[in-house]
């Protein structure tokens, strides 16, 4: 097999590679078309393959590839152009540091030394030149994009500029060491060449994961820093809410008072007209002093204020929830979590052209050290799921707001969420460990 045939095969199998660990990591396209063009754009990644090796090709194709990578995740897989061009840099430098693996001398020798395994010349060849090679490639890269949270990726960062180019040119030096000893069979440390060369591209592997873990958490950090101010502001934001719904609720009591007191004369004086009009009065002040019993002042005065949100998006609200034991959890976290939750599903369910659906029921079930929470709304629309949680974007509101929240403020008391959408109602489960409550 010639060295221009064995290019194009190495091309061939690069180009799967490259959409089976891509695919992997980013999100399932929503259209046929874009599986298309994903696919039209890694396939130019061929003709890089054709071209022989040299430190400034090895930079052109590591561009070339960045380019095609893009392509197929912006077009593809419908990633933001920020998001996309973050994710396809670092994935072509793991994807360089881990093909640069190979240019070991060992490997070389290796390959060359090995008996035949078929009576195929062929077939040796592809499976001992090409198979052996990207099995190798495959497995650390499979590790590495494993390890890395890719998912988390929103732009291409000065620090991450800074690793891929230091890796860029640690890559390109070992490849030309490589390249002149071993290759020209001048070798005068006998192994210490391939060992160097295996050692140092795993290195900047590790290197790679290490500084992208790091960037992660710290981003982790930041974002829970970011939503404890948010629970505390929101918090602070409804007690005021709630002081002053408070005083409206003594004002309203009060009326009620005065109605019953018009009621008598007006039963005396035999006016019916306004008996009438005191009978709607009376309605409305009944329904404003809707409460709720759930063991905890604070979750008892959101309760009210969603219902009556729900009230005004013309929205059936349910609340069936009697846990005293609500009281020991954080004020923030409780306010943070069922105030984002009524908020997505009340929003969710006012969009609902059928008013069937309009409806926002809650309710809690304990068993043994397990506290479950249920939320259910009507919902007949489309849901698609980012970093495992849902999203939409029908009508421009965002059912998974505040979502990321949710989930960790549920992990923070030894649980989780879960969601599930059956055809025309969602729901969401969030479960807390009572031991962590104590």
């Amino acid at each position: 097999m010639s060295d221009f045939e064995m290019r194009a095969i190495h091309g061939l199998i690069e180009i799967v590679l490259s959409v089976t660990l891509l695919s992997w990591i980013s999100e399932a396209p929503r259209q046929k078309w874009r599986t298309v063009a994903g696919w039209a754009s890694l396939a130019l990644l061929f003709p890089m393959f054709l071209l022989e090796s040299g430190p400034l090709l090895t930079l052109l194709r590591f561009v070339w590839r960045v380019l095609c990578y893009l392509g197929f995740l912006a077009i593809g897989r419908h990633l933001p152009l920020n998001r996309a061009m973050a994710i396809a840099s670092v994935a072509a430098t793991a994807f360089l540091a881990a093909d640069n693996i190979m240019v070991s001398p060992a490997f070389y020798w290796l390959r060359a030394d090995v008996p035949p395994v078929t009576p195929f010349p062929l077939l040796n060849d592809f499976l001992v030149k090409c198979v052996f090679k990207y099995v190798i490639i495959g497995i650390a890269l499979l590790i590495v994009f494993k390890l890395i949270p890719f998912r988390s990726m929103t732009r291409l960062t000065i620090e991450r500029c800074g690793v891929i180019v230091i890796i860029l040119v640690v890559v390109v030096y070992t490849k030309e060491i490589a390249y002149e000893l071993g290759m020209k069979g001048i070798d005068p440390a006998g192994m210490d060449l391939s060992v160097f060369v295996v050692v140092t591209n795993a290195f900047l592997l590790a290197f790679l994961v290490l500084m992208e873990r790091a960037i992660f958490l710290r981003s982790e950090r930041a974002e829970a820093a970011m939503r404890e101010i948010a629970s505390e502001l929101r918090l602070a934001a409804f007690r005021e809410r709630l002081t002053a719904d408070e005083e409206t609720r003594a004002l309203r009591h009060d009326l009620k008072n005065h109605i019953l007191a018009l009621r008598q004369l007006a039963t005396e004086s035999g006016d019916s007209p306004v008996l009438k009009y005191l009978d709607s009065m009376e309605e409305s002040a009944q329904a404003a002093l809707r409460r709720f019993s759930t063991g905890s002042a604070l979750l008892d005065g959101l309760l009210s204020q969603k219902a009556k949100d729900a009230q005004d998006a013309e929205v059936s609200f349910e609340a069936d929830l009697s846990a005293p034991i609500l009281k020991k959890m954080n004020e923030a976290d409780l306010c943070s979590l069922f105030g984002n939750l009524l908020d997505n599903a009340i929003e969710a369910t006012r969009q609902q052209a059928d008013k069937r659906l309009r409806y926002v029921h809650v309710s809690m079930r304990r068993f043994a050290n397990q506290l479950t929470i249920f939320i259910e709304n009507g919902f007949s629309g489309e849901i698609h799921r980012r970093d495992g949680l849902p999203t939409t974007t029908k009508s421009g509101s965002t059912h998974g707001y505040g979502l990321r929240n949710v989930r960790s403020i549920a992990r923070k008391y030894g649980g989780e969420v879960t969601f599930e959408h059956a055809r025309t109602e969602f729901t969401v489960t969030v479960r807390l460990d009572t031991d962590y409550l104590q």
